[in-house]
């Protein structure tokens, strides 16, 4: 992974999370509804309820842990909230090991400029359905 890259998108999307406006995806100015459904709200207030160290919050929270985080974080195993968890890694191999250590298996997403990413990657996730450079897939 490139040193500091991390540190720079989880400070850029921080910032974004702080100011988008969540409501009724009906009205104007809402950039995102709370939920898909009333049925999933338990699960997400309990991850915005969390004890988060160093006075973060869900839309910030920031590990102290040196590699990001772990698959063992309730957040990692099964969110269908608004909440983007952020890993750090050092290897693809390293990803595709947490990615594909789930129960789940949907949709996955990635981003990358990288061509020969961009043919690989898929082939490594074991999901459903992959969306490269896109959040949009169906």
């Amino acid at each position: 992974m490139q040193v500091g890259f991390y540190d720079d998108f989880a400070e850029r999307l921080a910032a974004k999370v702080r100011k988008m406006k969540v409501g009724n995806g009906f009205e104007p100015g809402a950039d995102t509804g709370p939920l898909i459904s009333q049925r999933l709200s338990p699960g997400s207030k309990n991850i915005s309820a969390m004890p988060w160290p160093r006075g973060g919050s869900a839309a910030c929270f920031r590990t102290d842990r040196p590699d990001g985080g772990t698959m063992e974080m309730k957040v990692a195993r099964g969110n269908f909230g608004p909440v983007a968890s952020l890993f750090k890694f050092s290897t693809e191999e390293a990803v595709f090991e947490m990615a594909n250590n789930t129960e789940f298996g949907l949709a996955s997403y990635f981003y990358s400029k990288d061509v020969s990413k961009i043919f690989r990657v898929p082939e490594a996730l074991e999901y459903g359905m992959v969306g490269i450079n896109t959040g949009l897939i169906h």
